[in-house]
């Protein structure tokens, strides 16, 4: 490790209104004898909390360019600020200890910290003495990077100015990796952690992972701004979203939490409230349904009060797909108990929403086998109705323009027959299909009524089709019931 005093900095300084020693604009504090005090920066902090400093050009400061961390290691206040200048690897089950009040200026667009093989990052500050991670000059620099074998602990920390790796971290600061199949690592806790001024994530739970226990008061802000791909503060999978840190997620270029669905939710999950709509990502919906061949519990998709989750405008994918209709059909089961005063919304993502946006709440056979149950309360339901691609669950028929009346709906029940109504004290609205489209026969089980409690508005056919008894005669009548 090199010492030197930083006179580059202090250019920097003058150069750059994005520099490590300045705040962005916006910055606010508290004036008083001691100084201005903000969340990112201190206006005349004593000297022996860099971290604090706007101004850092008369300190001494360590330049980390020689060797990585294969052993433990402390980054000190003293020897702040702390500059890396590329790719910094933790690696050997060593310990990268960053001491509270410490500053670490990452100085490039290569410029990052990746932790793995057994190794730690602990950068746990306090409220007093908290610990920066910032540009050492005008360009963005990389991200700080768990991967699935390394571990990151952060605590009253502030990264600033990151994600300059737009193409494989899509420009987030803060990175998790998991691996590529299960089961989930836990490698990044947060506590108190700031992440703004990110291209694009503020942060990315990539693949298998999930925030650590404990993890509490993250805030991402004035993220986004830089990546149109990526402009939304966080991204996580679905499985890992109960695991999202209460905190604030709103001042950046998109206010929604990006919900990955690639993988099926196979075990248990809950998507929680956190102040900001989900945003369902990647083309695709969320499918809930027991792995082919396992025996075990039914997972369950818990969707808690006051949350929005939106939804794709893509081709036959966008929805939620509750279990399967194969053979033994996989079971699966939903949970989305919102309340009068904190409803939950399931509604389309488009700029210009309409009608038929996304397939809606989607229910074959497994939704409806041993151990699974559907629950709907106070929820509602927009621009769903989307075609399913199923057919022969109803009889054919047209409406009075000679228009075929398909097999679709905002709520899709096909190939069993629900024992009683899953779906109270609900709205759908501005549907394409049915309301509710009921797909089995009076021998597989009672004509379920869904319509009391709930309310139907701007639905393009009815509340609900007639359950397959008698095809009416002849087969074009249009037979529903309720009216709109």
């Amino acid at each position: 490790m090199t010492h030197r005093t930083l006179h580059v900095v202090s250019t920097l300084t003058l150069a750059a209104g994005l520099c490590a020693c300045v705040p962005p604009a916006g910055d606010t504090g508290t004036t008083g004898d001691t100084g201005t005090t903000g969340d990112t920066g201190t206006t005349g902090a004593p000297a022996d909390c860099p971290a604090l400093l706007d101004d850092v050009s008369g300190l001494s400061g360590t330049v980390h360019d020689l060797e990585d961390v294969t052993a433990d290691t402390v980054w000190t206040a003293a020897d702040s600020p702390h500059i890396v200048q590329r790719t910094l690897e933790v690696y050997g089950g060593a310990t990268l200890t960053i001491e509270p009040c410490a500053l670490v200026l990452l100085d490039g667009e290569d410029a990052n910290i990746t932790v793995s093989d057994g190794a730690r990052l602990e950068a746990l500050g306090t409220a007093d003495a908290p610990i920066r991670f910032d540009r050492g000059g005008s360009t963005r620099w990389a991200n700080v990077r768990a991967e699935e074998d390394g571990m990151v602990r952060l605590a009253n920390v502030t990264l600033r100015g990151g994600g300059a790796d737009v193409v494989t971290y899509r420009g987030a600061t803060l990175v998790a990796n998991g691996p590529t199949s299960g089961p989930y690592v836990e490698n990044l806790e947060v506590q108190d952690v700031t992440v703004e001024d990110s291209a694009g994530f503020g942060v990315w739970m990539r693949r298998y992972t999930r925030f650590a226990p404990g993890s509490q008061n993250l805030t991402i802000r004035a993220s986004g701004t830089d990546d149109s791909d990526d402009p939304r503060p966080l991204r996580i999978d679905v499985m890992a979203a109960d695991s999202i840190p209460t905190g604030s997620y709103t001042g950046n270029a998109v206010d929604e939490i990006d919900l990955d669905p690639d993988l099926e939710v196979v075990q248990d999950a809950t998507i929680p409230d956190r102040g900001v709509p989900y945003y369902v990502s990647d083309n695709a919906g969320i499918t809930v349904a027991r792995p082919a061949g396992d025996d075990g519990p039914v997972p369950t998709l818990t969707i808690e009060p006051g949350v929005t989750l939106r939804f794709e405008p893509v081709a036959n994918t966008s929805g939620i797909t509750v279990g399967d209709n194969a053979n033994p059909p996989r079971p699966g089961s939903l949970v989305a108990q919102g309340t009068a005063e904190a409803p939950i919304v399931l509604t389309s993502a488009a700029p210009n929403p309409a009608p038929g946006d996304w397939l809606g709440v989607i229910l074959p056979a497994g939704a409806g086998a041993a151990g699974a149950q559907v629950l709907l309360d106070y929820v509602t339901i927009r621009y769903a109705g989307r075609d399913p691609n199923i057919a022969g669950y109803m009889c054919y028929s047209e409406d009075g323009a000679g228009n075929t009346l398909d097999e679709r709906g905002s709520v899709v029940i096909y190939d069993w027959a629900p024992p009683a109504q899953f779906l109270t004290n609900s709205t759908i609205e501005h549907g394409d299909g049915w309301g509710v489209f009921r797909g089995w026969e009076p021998m597989d089980g009672p004509e379920v009524d869904f319509t009391p409690t709930n309310t139907f508005q701007d639905i393009a056919y009815c509340e609900q089709n007639r359950i397959w008894d008698q095809c009416p005669n002849p087969a074009d009548v249009y037979d529903c019931v309720g009216s709109i």
